[in-house]
C-alpha cells in the first residue's frame, strides 16, 4: 500500500448506483466534513451544476434521482468534488424504507484493478445487481469479466458506466482499466439473513485490490442485531486465521473469492492473514440491511471528521470504536470525553489487546472523533437503523446505513499548518507565546488601548454584569486607578468593573480569553496588571479550564493600594482551555477592580512560589 493512502483527500470522483426502481422518490445526499475551513467545489455536468462554497466543518448537497441511471449504459453522470483542504465525503441514497451511505475515496486512492463485491447470498432476482464505473481521465478503457463474459467500455472525464442485471449477482466480477477509475457496487433490493421483511438497498465504493489489508477486527452491531461477515481473499494459496465466539477459532487455506460467515452482533470477529496476503472484510446487517467495508488495523487513523446524515430522521444512530485497551480512556467525541458507552466488547485472538466500545449518538450531523494523545490509531464505524422511539429501537421497515468513519495508512496527512510560529504536532498545534486558537491564529495579548477587548469576551448568561473599557480614573472617587498601566496617560485604556449601584455584594463579572490549545509540559506564563484600590474591594480570581471543570489558579481579596500591581500565573494543561478573570463586588461602592496589559509567554514563569505573596509591589503565585 502506498505511503499516506487515506480516505481524506482533495479530489473525489463519485457515481450513484440506482436505488430500487425509477418511479420512486429517491434522494441523493452528499455530506462533506473537514477539519479546517476551506473552499469546496461540486461539478456535475449532467445537471449543469457547478458550485463553490466555503466549508467550515461540514457542507451538505442534495439531489434527486436524475443522477441515477436505471439501465445498463454510459452517460456523463459522474460527480466531481474538489477542495482546498482535506475533506471526507459521505454519499447517501435514500428512498422510503430503503437506503444506505458509503464513505467515498479520493482520487489518489483509485486504482486499475478491482474485484466486485456486493453480496453472495439471498440476492433478490428481479431487482438489479449493479456495478458503476466513473472515469477521472479521458481515454479510460475498462474491462469487466464475470465468468466467461467480458464487457469493454471506453470512458472520458466524468463518464459513468453502469452494468445492471436482474438475473445474476455481479459479485466476483473482475474489473481492470488502463487508468485509475472509481468503482461502486450495489444490490438495489436485497435480503440478508432469514427474513421476510422488505428488501433494502446496499452500496459501497470499493477499494482497488492493492489497497486491501491483511488484518480485520469486525465490530458487533448494537442491541444484539444479527450480522454477517463476508471475507474475500485475493490469492489462491493464501492462509488465514479467524476467531469469533459464534464461529470458533481456526486457520485455513482459501482460494480466491468470498466466504460468508453468519454470526451475531454481541461478539466481535478477528481475521488475520497468516501468509501476509491481502483480503477485504465486509459487514452486513441482517433484516433492514446495510453493507460496509471494514478497515484493516493498519488502516486505522488518529482522527476522524464525520457526518451522520440528517436524512435519517427516525433511525437510532451508533458509533463503534476499536482501540487498544491501554488507550481507550483517551477517546474524545467532539473534543470531550464521550458519554457512558452502551457496551464494551473484548476482541478475540490474536488481537486481545483491543476492545470495541459502542456509543449511541443522539444527534446527526458533524462530529469529530479524536484521541487525547494525538498519535493513537483507532478504528471508527458509524451506523444507524430502525425507528428510535421512547428508547426502543424497531428495525422493521426502516432504511439502515453503515460506513467506516475513515481509512488511513501511513504518516498523518491532516497535520495542520500552525500560524505565528506554532509547531505542528500532526493533529494539533503547540502555540508560541501569546497565540491561541486551533491554528494559533489568535493573539491573546491585550492592552485595551484600541478601546476594545481584543479577542477577550464578556460571556453571557454566566455572570451578572460586564467588564468595561475605560480611560483615566473611574467615575467614583477613592477607588480604581488614575490612568492605565501601559501608557500611564489619558490616551491609554484598561478594563474595570464598576462596583457602584445597581451592583450588590458578591455579584460577579467574567472576562474570558480565546481558547488555548494544550500547552505541553513547559506550559505558559500568564502576566497581568491589576488595580484593587478601594476600601470595599471584593475578590479577583483567575480560572483555567472550561465550564464547571474550571480550576481556580490565582485569587486575591481586599484593597491592595493605589498602584498597579503585577500578577503572574503558571498555566499547564493537557486539554484545550480558556482563562477567565472573575471580579466580585465587595461590601460597598468603593470597590472598582481593574485589569491591564494581559500577556502570555511560553515556558516557565521566572518565579512561582506555592502561594501568592506580595513584595515590592509584585504579586506572584496562584
Amino acid at each position: 500500500m502506498a505511503s499516506g493512502i487515506s480516505s481524506f483527500g482533495k479530489e473525489f470522483y463519485i457515481g450513484i448506483p440506482a436505488n430500487l426502481v425509477q418511479d420512486r422518490s429517491n434522494h441523493i445526499q452528499l455530506d462533506i466534513a473537514s477539519k479546517i475551513p476551506g473552499e469546496v467545489r461540486i461539478f456535475i455536468p449532467y445537471l449543469s451544476f457547478n458550485k463553490t462554497q466555503t466549508i467550515n466543518k461540514s457542507l451538505k448537497f442534495t439531489f434527486n434521482s436524475k443522477l441515477e441511471l436505471f439501465t445498463t449504459g454510459k452517460e456523463r453522470r459522474g460527480i466531481y468534488i474538489s477542495s482546498s483542504v482535506h475533506i471526507s465525503v459521505f454519499v447517501t441514497s435514500y428512498t422510503l424504507a430503503s437506503g444506505d451511505t458509503f464513505l467515498a475515496f479520493p482520487l489518489d486512492v483509485l486504482g486499475t484493478e478491482y474485484d466486485v463485491i456486493a453480496y453472495t447470498a439471498n440476492w433478490k432476482p428481479g431487482f438489479p445487481s449493479e456495478v458503476v464505473f466513473v472515469a477521472p481521465f479521458n481515454g479510460t478503457i475498462v474491462n469487466m469479466t464475470i465468468g466467461n463474459q467480458s464487457t469493454v467500455v471506453t470512458l472520458n472525464h466524468l463518464d459513468l458506466y453502469q452494468m445492471l442485471t436482474t438475473t445474476e449477482d455481479l459479485t466476483g466480477a473482475i474489473v481492470t482499466s488502463n487508468k485509475p477509475i472509481a468503482v461502486f457496487s450495489a444490490a438495489s433490493c436485497d435480503f440478508i439473513g432469514n427474513t421476510t421483511q422488505r428488501c433494502n438497498m446496499k452500496f459501497a465504493q470499493l477499494l482497488p485490490t492493492d489497497e486491501w489489508g491483511t488484518t480485520a477486527i469486525v465490530p458487533p452491531i448494537a442491541l444484539n442485531r444479527p450480522m454477517e461477515l463476508l471475507f474475500y481473499g485475493l490469492n489462491d494459496t493464501a492462509s488465514y486465521c479467524i476467531a469469533g465466539q459464534s464461529i470458533g477459532q481456526f486457520c485455513f487455506s482459501e482460494s480466491k473469492g468470498g466466504t460468508l460467515y453468519h454470526t451475531f452482533s454481541s461478539t466481535a470477529v478477528s481475521v488475520q492473514s497468516a501468509t501476509n496476503d491481502r483480503f477485504v472484510a465486509i459487514l452486513y446487517k441482517q433484516q433492514e440491511a446495510f453493507m460496509a467495508l471494514i478497515p484493516a488495523i493498519e488502516q486505522f487513523s488518529t482522527e476522524y471528521y464525520v457526518v451522520f446524515p440528517d436524512i435519517y430522521t427516525t433511525q437510532a444512530h451508533f458509533l463503534t470504536i476499536t482501540v487498544q485497551n491501554v488507550s481507550a480512556s483517551g477517546i474524545l467525541l467532539d473534543g470531550q470525553l464521550p458519554p457512558k458507552p452502551m457496551a464494551v466488547i473484548p476482541v478475540p485472538y490474536p488481537f486481545t489487546d483491543y476492545i470495541i466500545i459502542t456509543y449511541q449518538m443522539f444527534s446527526t450531523g458533524y462530529h469529530t472523533i479524536t484521541h487525547r494523545d494525538g498519535n493513537v490509531r483507532f478504528g471508527a464505524f458509524c451506523y444507524g437503523y430502525g425507528n428510535f422511539h421512547n428508547h426502543v429501537v424497531d428495525d422493521i421497515g426502516f432504511a439502515a446505513y453503515g460506513f467506516p468513519a475513515g481509512f488511513h495508512e501511513g504518516p498523518p496527512i491532516l497535520g495542520v499548518t500552525c500560524l505565528n510560529g506554532g509547531t505542528s504536532l500532526g493533529t494539533t498545534c503547540l502555540c508560541a507565546s501569546r497565540f491561541a486558537g486551533e491554528f494559533c491564529q489568535i493573539d491573546a495579548d491585550c492592552t485595551f488601548d484600541m478601546d476594545t477587548l481584543c479577542y477577550w469576551t464578556n460571556p453571557r448568561s454566566v455572570d451578572n454584569f460586564d467588564w468595561v473599557v475605560h480611560h483615566e480614573s473611574t467615575p467614583t472617587d477613592d477607588t480604581g486607578p488614575e490612568n492605565d498601566h501601559t501608557l500611564g496617560t489619558a490616551n491609554g485604556a484598561y478594563v474595570y468593573i464598576e462596583s457602584s449601584a445597581p451592583r450588590v455584594k458578591d455579584e460577579k463579572a467574567w472576562l474570558q480569553s480565546p481558547e488555548f490549545n494544550p500547552t505541553g509540559p513547559q506550559g505558559l506564563c500568564l502576566n497581568f496588571w491589576y488595580s484593587m484600590n478601594g476600601e470595599s474591594s471584593g475578590q479577583l480570581n483567575v480560572y483555567k479550564g472550561n465550564g464547571s471543570t474550571a480550576e481556580r489558579v490565582w485569587t486575591l481579596t481586599g484593597e491592595q493600594g493605589t498602584q498597579w500591581k503585577q500578577g503572574i500565573v503558571k498555566l499547564v494543561s493537557q486539554e484545550k482551555f480558556v482563562v477567565t478573570f472573575e471580579a466580585t463586588v465587595g461590601d460597598g461602592y468603593l470597590g472598582d477592580i481593574a485589569l491591564d496589559d494581559i500577556s502570555f509567554t511560553s515556558g516557565m514563569c521566572l518565579h512561582y512560589p506555592n502561594q501568592a505573596t506580595s513584595a515590592s509591589g509584585i504579586l506572584i503565585g496562584r
